[in-house]
This record gives C-alpha cells, sequence and structure tokens, in this order.
C-alpha cells in the first residue's frame, strides 16, 4: 500500500498497520472536496510567491484534469494508496512528469552504493528531490541532458542533479538558498522567490547534511548536491 508516512522507519511495517490506517475504502466518495480543497491549497502558495504563476497553471490545470476523468469515468481511483489525498497527489505528481516529456530532454539515472535503509522524513525528501529536478527540467533547453546521481558515503546520502541550462550567476552562488532570494537568473524561474531552495537547504540541515549549489564543468550548466546523514542525530 502506498503511504506518505514511515519514512523513519527501519523495518517494513505489519500489513495490520496499513489496514488499520486505510481509509481510501470510503473516503474515495470524498474525491471531489479533496481536489476542490487542493486547488484552494495551489492558489494560497501562488498568492504567498510560494508557487509561480506557471506553477499554479499546471497544477490547477492537473488537478481540474483529475476530478474530469474521475467523473467521466476515464480514472479510476486506485485502493493501493491509504487515502483519497495520497491518490490525487500521486496521480497528479505522474501527470506533470509526463508533461514535461515534452520538452524531449535526456535524462541520465545513475544509482552508486544505495543503503538499504535510511532514517529521514519520506515525504520531505522526495520534495526536495523533486525541487531540484523540476528546476533542472525548467532550464534545460529542448533536447538538452539531465544527469542524476544517487549514491552514498561517509554515512550520507547525496542525491546530485546536473543541467545543461544557463546555470548560476555569482550572485545565485551568494544568495540563492535565502529565503524569498529573486535574481535576474535565479533558479527558481522570474517570478519564484527562492522558496525550493531553502526549504531544501532546511531539510538537509535538520538530517545532518547540506546543500551545495555550483556550476557543472561536465554539463555546462548547474549542479545541485543535497546531503543528508543517514541516520540523523537529532
Amino acid at each position: 500500500m502506498a503511504q506518505l508516512w514511515g519514512g523513519r522507519f527501519t523495518k517494513e511495517t505489519d500489513q495490520m498497520v496499513y489496514q488499520f490506517n486505510a481509509s481510501i475504502s470510503f473516503d474515495k466518495r470524498f474525491y471531489a472536496q479533496d481536489i476542490r480543497g487542493s486547488i484552494a491549497h495551489v492558489m494560497m502558495l501562488a498568492k504567498q510567491g510560494i508557487l509561480t504563476e506557471e506553477e499554479q497553471r499546471k497544477m490547477i490545470s492537473g488537478l481540474e484534469g483529475i476530478l474530469r476523468d474521475i467523473e467521466d469515468g476515464s480514472l479510476a481511483i486506485s485502493e493501493k494508496y491509504e487515502d483519497i489525498h495520497s491518490f490525487v497527489e500521486a496521480t497528479l505528481i505522474e501527470r506533470i512528469e509526463a508533461a514535461a516529456a515534452g520538452k524531449k530532454q535526456t535524462i541520465q539515472f545513475e544509482c552508486e552504493n544505495l543503503p538499504k535503509w535510511i532514517c529521514v522524513n519520506e515525504k520531505l525528501l522526495i520534495r526536495s528531490w523533486e525541487n531540484l529536478v523540476y528546476n533542472a527540467i525548467e532550464y534545460t533547453p529542448q533536447g538538452g541532458m539531465i544527469r542524476i546521481c544517487i549514491s552514498e558515503g561517509n554515512e550520507q546520502l547525496e542525491i546530485s542533479v546536473e543541467d545543461e541550462g544557463s546555470g548560476f550567476s555569482a550572485e545565485d552562488l551568494q544568495s540563492a538558498k535565502k529565503l524569498f532570494y529573486q535574481g535576474d537568473k535565479s533558479r527558481h524561474s522570474r517570478k519564484h522567490y527562492g522558496m525550493g531552495l531553502y526549504l531544501a537547504e532546511q531539510f538537509a540541515k535538520e538530517n545532518g547534511g547540506s546543500l551545495t549549489l555550483a556550476n557543472s564543468t561536465r554539463m555546462k550548466g548547474a549542479w545541485v548536491r543535497l546531503r543528508i546523514a543517514k541516520e540523523s542525530q537529532k
């Protein structure tokens, strides 16, 4: 069963716990309310400058499409998810990623010495990783390449994202991780205030790691590395 919790568990959760927590068998009836609530949340994030206008447009369009597809019967609600919100969120992410493929970019994905487990909040890790990847997709030109490498070393997990975009300016390298930073060439799009990199760095620091910005000599674009400790010392 797909769920949004359990990132700090080092052992497989008993199926009885999943069954006890699962509510999708009955809360799937509230799909319309969940989607409308998600749309309102997206509008709030955009109003506060956390999402760009383009990100808001894509998310709302995706959510409205999910609502239409459920109502006309072309999208079935899968009960492999814990609740209706988990299903809607996963479906939205899949559709946005599919739309990004329209830029015909090549993604080179490498995994090296992955740990069998890591003690971290799974949802926050995924959100931090997605922010780095979405930035790379946005700034990499049509037909360009993005290199993603996930590896373990010195008791840390490292997620490295390089792209063939315009890279970071000197000002960006100094300030792009600051809350509400906006630079002419910042990696948050022209209307995004740097919340994504700020939150990614806070997540890394809270888990014994760091977020490093650089320009890639290999790809000639940006190079962002997110490091977190395998087991937080908090």
